[in-house]
């Protein structure tokens, strides 16, 4: 064991204070909560288990954030899908990818099992076009559409005098941008711990713009995660249970590591669903 670099002493007796500590109260720290279906019938409980038991091994043999695996819940019984639907849950992750051309609206909601996505299309007259689950470290088209949606166009261009330190990242990240290989791990700014005028801000959210993807990761206060317009880099902002901001990164990344599950997630969630399926055969 190395030696402990600063001397331990013992603690001088202070006077007891004349009022109670006061601290604002914490929000309370949330954990899995198995979801609780109501079967309105034997027949309707089995049929669920027997769905949501497909997805049992593709999540067991789950290897990396790259894999996928679908299952289409078109043509399932209205009946059937209200009880899937209770069943699974909701999880902390939302993700909203707008509409491009031709390609579709995508409302995407994590499960209470992480890892596991239900992904639904919408049409511009607010139709469903497609409803499914996928297991993914991230659904696969919000991966596709963060690349193909953007651009490389990352020239600056002139910028307004009196400026703080927003010229110096902006070039900072385009030649991040410019060198930036398939295999680079993430290279991340942290505005918060930088000096910026309100002018410097406004200049960089005009040169980020906005992108595709919007991400809404909730638990302990909130995780915004926002594609910028151009490719492979995004805004990653964490705000506490009382809306302060208190983090404000730019991340050049394909996907922020914080919007994924992990394999050892999904394993996890993979166990857990065992547990739904007894659960759903016994009712």
């Amino acid at each position: 064991m190395k030696p402990f670099a600063i001397p331990v002493v013992a603690a001088p007796d202070f006077p007891a204070a004349d009022t109670d500590l006061q601290y604002a109260p914490l929000p309370p720290l949330e954990t899995f909560a198995m979801p609780i279906p109501q079967p309105t019938s034997a027949e309707a409980g089995a049929a669920a288990a027997d769905l949501v038991g497909q997805l049992l091994e593709p999540m067991r043999r789950h290897a990396t954030a790259d894999d996928s695996w679908r299952l289409d819940l078109s043509g399932v019984d209205a009946e059937v899908l209200t009880l899937v639907n209770q069943a699974l849950g909701e999880g902390d992750v939302s993700i909203l990818v707008t509409a491009s051309g031709e390609e579709p609206v995508l409302r995407i909601q994590e499960t209470a099992f992480t890892g596991l996505w239900r992904v639904r299309s919408f049409s511009a007259d607010e139709a469903l076009v497609h409803d499914e689950l996928e297991i993914a470290g991230i659904p696969a088209a919000v991966r596709a559409r963060a690349a193909r949606d953007s651009t490389d166009d990352f020239a600056i261009g002139e910028l307004p005098p009196g400026l703080m330190n927003a010229p110096a990242l902006l070039f900072e990240l385009a030649s991040q941008l410019a060198q930036r290989s398939a295999d680079a791990p993430p290279y991340i700014i942290n505005l918060t711990l930088l000096p910026m005028q309100p002018e410097d801000l406004q200049v960089i959210d005009a040169w980020l713009g906005e992108g595709p993807v919007r991400m809404l990761s909730r638990g302990f206060g909130n995780c915004r995660i926002t594609a910028s317009r151009l490719r492979n880099l995004w805004r990653v902002q964490y705000f506490n249970s009382m809306e302060t901001r208190i983090l404000d990164t730019i991340e050049v990344t394909d996907m922020p590591a914080v919007a994924l599950a992990t394999s050892e997630d999904i394993a996890d969630s993979a166990e857990r669903l065992v547990e739904l399926i007894d659960w759903l055969h016994d009712e």
